[in-house]
């Protein structure tokens, strides 16, 4: 076999592996375990999507802490609603005082009970180590 083929099936091994190594390291970046679901989602905080009758006091951004009556919460973040994309909810992230998935699950039962919330979920993330 000649030097030229024997470098080009070196070089082609070498782009494949490289390949492959590129791949699996890009697909598994950030991902934690999926051992532990919980770690795809946040534990200092819930989406509450407000119903549509709500719409102006969204719109106003006159919810405040005291809204949700729960002493769990630190702060609100207005997100989207109302409009073109989501015409029949609006999102907010409460904020919790005290963090872990206990409080958000706790928190996710509470704000389901009040009268202007059509639902409240998870924040889900992504980790990128």
């Amino acid at each position: 076999m000649s030097k030229k083929k024997w470098i080009i099936i070196a070089a082609s091994i070498l782009l494949v592996v490289a390949i492959g190594v590129g791949l699996g390291v890009g697909l598994g970046i950030g991902l934690k375990s999926s051992e532990d679901p919980r770690s795809y989602y946040a534990d200092d905080s819930v989406y509450v999507h407000i119903g549509s009758e709500y719409k102006d006091k969204f719109l106003a951004r006159e919810f405040t802490v005291e809204d949700f009556s729960w002493d769990n919460v630190e702060r609100l973040k207005y997100y989207f609603g109302f409009n073109d994309s989501h015409p029949d909810y609006g999102l907010i992230c409460v904020y919790l005082k005290e963090h872990g998935m206990k409080q958000v699950e706790e928190a996710i039962e509470h704000f389901s009970s009040l009268e202007f919330v059509e639902s409240a979920i998870k924040v889900g993330i992504f980790y990128f180590d």
